[in-house]
Parts: structure tokens; C-alpha cells; sequence
């Protein structure tokens, strides 16, 4: 099934995948990258790129397409399910789809520990389109012989410039889309996964969460709402907005994020984040 979606590695690092005759996927992955502040075996991101590619091929079962097609994930909603820091060699996924009709779709998916611990769940959708489609709605996007680079850059990954943050709000800059940065996905049309779009707003909210919060160490991101409305392609240049949406108990807070091709928001996310303190902080503070 692997063959009839349209994403590769690097990008697509999943193992052991199982298709079932129940419409369930599933998989193992090793994490590749957590962001400084986030806490937790794997960020959310992570889960929302692996789970997202898993779902597309229950999806591509589901609809039980003949030819390559594009899944692409529209919309996301990741819960996290356990506050677990332990270390885990392997993670273990699961999808299956809920919908498929016409060109749309929705699945269910979940990440487990080595312990069987659940960490992640949550539900993706997709917008179904064939490779002739595809190609003839972004032909100007295709690339010929892009240059890539030897390391995976979901491994090492191009970081936000230009960061500045006036009160409850914050700006960054990811600049122009390089084929490098996308590879994987996809080969012809290389464009930025809407999962690491993800990440870069969690590269962006959490500085902003600890700016407001100087005291914290880690940050947990308890959900994350992402809208993907269209693909940035090779030498599109994208920007990223956030701010404060709402305070809530429990040091945790609400942030909306945007990100940009010049006044076109292409993505957004809607954040939960929950702050984590050292044990000899909480201690010094019921002192």
C-alpha cells in the first residue's frame, strides 16, 4: 500500500506496517525530534507527522484506489493522554479509518509507549487527489532534479529567525521553502508537511508561553487544533504569528497560531498548553 501514496522517506519513517480487515493500521517509529521545550517521550507534532501518514494509508485501503494518489491532511486534532517521560526505543501507532466518501476522509489514531502506556490520540482528515489532478492543479510548483541534502531535515531541522515578541504576541520568520526541507514529500512537488508547520508553531507558542511564565521548565502541549488550507511550495516564503488567546487554571493557557505566504494564511493551530515546573521549584513556592 506503501506505493500508492505519495509520501517517502525521509519523511516516511514508519516500520512494521500491518494492514488488518477491519480497517486498522498499524506501525512502529523511534522518535527524531522534540522541541527544547516540550515534555514528554514524543511531542505532539511528532505524533500528528507519524500518525498522519499511517491514517493515509488506512485511508488509501478504504477507498481502495488503483492508482497513486495525494492524502492530504486538512485537519487535525491531537489530544495528549499521558503525562509519561519515559524513555521508549520504539512507539507504536494505530489508525483506522472512520469516513471515506467521495474525496474526503477521517481516521482515528493513537500512539502507545513501549509499556503499552497511551500517549497520543486524536483524528486526522484528508482531501483525496489523484496524481493527474495533482499535477495539472500545481504544475508551476514542480521541481526538476531537486538537490537534497544527506541528512534527514525532519532530523535536523531549519529553525524560526527573526523571533520577536511584544506582549502576547509573537512573530517569526521560517523564510523561503527550500526542496531540502521538504523531502519525501513530495518528489515532483516538493512542499512543507503540514506536521512540521505544526512543529514551527510549537517552536513558536512555547517561547512565548515561557516568556509569561519565566519559571517553568518544560511545557506540556495537552491539544492541538491545526487547519491546513492549502500546501507551501518550494520558494514560497512563510511567516508565523501567534498569541495569547485565553488564560486558564492550572498554569495553562490557550494560543492561536498562524502561519503565512504573504497576507494568505495557509495553516493554523489552536493550542492548549500546560506549564511544568521543577520539583524544587514547587517546593521552594509551598515553603
Amino acid at each position: 500500500m506503501n506505493d500508492l501514496i505519495m509520501v517517502e522517506e525521509p519523511y516516511n519513517i514508519l516500520e512494521n506496517v500491518n494492514f488488518s480487515p477491519n480497517e486498522t493500521v498499524t506501525a512502529k517509529v523511534q522518535n527524531e525530534y522534540s522541541l527544547e521545550l516540550e515534555a514528554g517521550s514524543m511531542g505532539c507534532s511528532e505524533f500528528g507527522r507519524h500518525i498522519a501518514i499511517l491514517g493515509s494509508m488506512a485511508v488509501a485501503k478504504s477507498f481502495g484506489h488503483k492508482d497513486k494518489h495525494y492524502y492530504l491532511a486538512i485537519h487535525a486534532d491531537l489530544k495528549r493522554k499521558s503525562n509519561s517521560t519515559n524513555h521508549s526505543k520504539f512507539f507504536h501507532l494505530k489508525a483506522k479509518t472512520l469516513i471515506a466518501k467521495k474525496r474526503t476522509a477521517r481516521i482515528y489514531g493513537e500512539i502507545r509507549d513501549d509499556e503499552n502506556e497511551l500517549l497520543f490520540a486524536g483524528t486526522v482528515e484528508y482531501q483525496a487527489i489523484s496524481q493527474p489532478v495533482f499535477s495539472k492543479l500545481y504544475s508551476k510548483h514542480k521541481v526538476d532534479n531537486p538537490k537534497y541534502k544527506l541528512v534527514s531535515p525532519y532530523i535536523n531541522r531549519k529553525q524560526l529567525t527573526n523571533i520577536d515578541i511584544k506582549d502576547e504576541c509573537i512573530v517569526g520568520t521560517y523564510s523561503k521553502v527550500e526542496p531540502c526541507d521538504c523531502e519525501g514529500h513530495f518528489k515532483d512537488f516538493p512542499a512543507l508537511p503540514v506536521a512540521i508547520i505544526g512543529g514551527l508553531f510549537g517552536e513558536l507558542c512555547m517561547p512565548l508561553f515561557k516568556y509569561h511564565n519565566p519559571h517553568l521548565t518544560k511545557i506540556l502541549s495537552k491539544e492541538v487544533i491545526i487547519n491546513a488550507y492549502r500546501l507551501a511550495f518550494t520558494g514560497e516564503h512563510v511567516t508565523f504569528e501567534g498569541k495569547i488567546d485565553r488564560r486558564l487554571p492550572n498554569d495553562s493557557v490557550k494560543l492561536i497560531a498562524y502561519a503565512k505566504v504573504g497576507d494568505e494564511i495557509i495553516a493554523d493551530a489552536h493550542f492548549e498548553l500546560q506549564a511544568v515546573y521543577s520539583p524544587e521549584l514547587v517546593e521552594m513556592a509551598t515553603l
